[in-house]
């Protein structure tokens, strides 16, 4: 499905709007560099906007990551919509920047 294109600037704006510091729960706790594992899936059944936005925001972050579905897709509660590994750091600031989407 095609929607409005975001610029790899876009993705920058919104991750420096909401992390214009890095993600200071992370540093705070000491596990920045710490290894981990998100994913991300609706709470009730949706069509679904944003994945692969959501999936660049992680990787600019520094994750590995991969949407499961595209965009304009109809899931069920509880579908993998999204799945990233990497730093925490990196999966906690995405999470954070992501949900906005």
């Amino acid at each position: 499905m095609m929607g409005f294109p975001i610029f790899e600037a876009d993705i920058d704006r919104l991750i420096g709007e909401d992390l214009p510091f890095g993600d200071l729960t992370t540093q705070a706790l000491g596990i920045a560099s710490a290894p981990g594992r998100i994913s991300f899936a609706p709470r009730h059944p949706l069509i679904v906007c944003g994945v692969e936005e959501a999936a660049r925001i992680l990787e600019r972050l520094g994750a590995v990551a991969r949407p499961a579905v595209a965009s304009g897709a109809s899931v069920a509660e509880g579908a993998l919509l999204v799945e990233a590994t990497g730093p925490a750091e990196a999966l906690h600031a995405g999470w954070k920047v992501a949900q906005t989407l």
